[in-house]
């Protein structure tokens, strides 16, 4: 389970508080941030926790979208080139 969080920070103490504690917490290479915390006691998983920006998004975007009507068939496809991911792909 994933989402986005405005305020990356405040969203993970928020999580820690729900016993949930971080087990990682990086940036990419872009500038984006996002943590792993470990849920598996309340959900059985970890969750992902996400800085948004507009490349992340049309990747999300194009993972709901192919997963409607999907019949099953064809579980691994290839992506298509969503152009930059991270916050430098939203600078002018």
């Amino acid at each position: 389970m994933a989402w986005f969080a405005d305020d990356l920070a405040a969203e993970q103490q928020r999580l820690v508080g729900l016993g949930w504690p971080r087990i990682m917490a990086t940036r990419t290479s872009s500038g984006s941030g996002y943590a792993f915390h470990d849920a598996r006691h309340d959900v059985g998983h970890l969750v992902e926790v996400y800085e948004p920006t507009e490349g992340l998004r049309r990747l999300y975007d194009h993972v709901a979208a192919a997963s409607r009507d999907w019949d099953g068939r064809n579980p691994v496809r290839p992506l298509p080139d969503l152009g930059p991911a991270g916050p430098s792909a939203e600078r002018p």
